[in-house]
């Protein structure tokens, strides 16, 4: 009887033991791992010309950028200026805005004259709502300007066909543009919208016998002389 009771007692123990144990030996008092993942109910951010879809909670991405749209030199979406044209307005005497604006754009080239031959040059061709004007830097540094009363250039733009077309230019005293006709400006616009880039060269008449030749990017020049009618 006796070893009856104990072989209880052995058996009762070992059952309790083994209820405690996990099948990998540690105890079973941990929680169950958790398998299930959480996901986010996203709020989109509308794609950007640069951005894809963003969500504004988790920061996941979808689909692409959309892209700039580069025809007209600026974007249509975002309002970027793509084009090498730049807007301006003329100031007064006390750097104040007058509200009359004009539109600009840089080129670079080569330069020749009785003491050099095809030396570096910077120009800006500047349009306003009057006037198209040639600001000419020698060496990309020396500006050149009037002198005596006034000088006449003549001046040839050939278009992308190889076509040549003639205009006459004038600085006037200390100036430092050369303008165009008035009778000649709706030529000139006309081949800065009907081309990609134009060729410009101008050669002095009166006191030096200097010649300019540069390369203007006419790409968004439609739209941004467009902003100064």
């Amino acid at each position: 009887m006796k070893h009856l009771s104990l072989l209880l007692v052995i058996v009762l123990l070992f059952s309790i033991t083994s209820c405690g144990l996990s099948s990998s030996g540690g105890t079973s008092s941990e929680p169950p791992e958790n398998n299930s993942t959480t996901s986010c109910s996203h709020n989109w951010r509308s794609a950007t010309c640069t951005e894809p879809k963003i969500c504004t909670k988790c920061d996941e991405t979808s689909g692409t950028a959309l892209g700039h749209t580069t025809d007209s030199g600026v974007c249509a979406r975002c309002g970027e200026n793509f084009s090498d044209w730049e807007l301006g307005e003329y100031t007064d005497e006390f750097e104040q805005p007058t509200g009359k604006k004009y539109i600009i754009t840089n080129a670079y080239g080569t330069f020749s004259n009785s003491a050099t031959t095809n030396s570096s040059l910077y120009a800006a061709l500047q349009i306003d709502k009057e006037n198209i004007g040639i600001m000419l830097w020698e060496y990309q540094s020396n500006l050149v300007k009037g002198t005596f009363d006034y000088e006449y250039y003549n001046i040839t733009i050939m278009d992308e066909a190889g076509v040549k077309y003639y205009f006459t230019g004038t600085i006037y005293k200390s100036g430092t543009r050369v303008y165009f006709e008035d009778a000649d400006r709706n030529k000139v616009i006309n081949l800065l919208k009907n081309n990609d880039s134009i060729k410009i060269y101008l050669k002095s008449t009166k006191y030096s016998i200097s010649s300019y030749l540069f390369t203007v990017e006419t790409k968004g020049f439609d739209t941004a002389y467009s902003s100064i009618q």
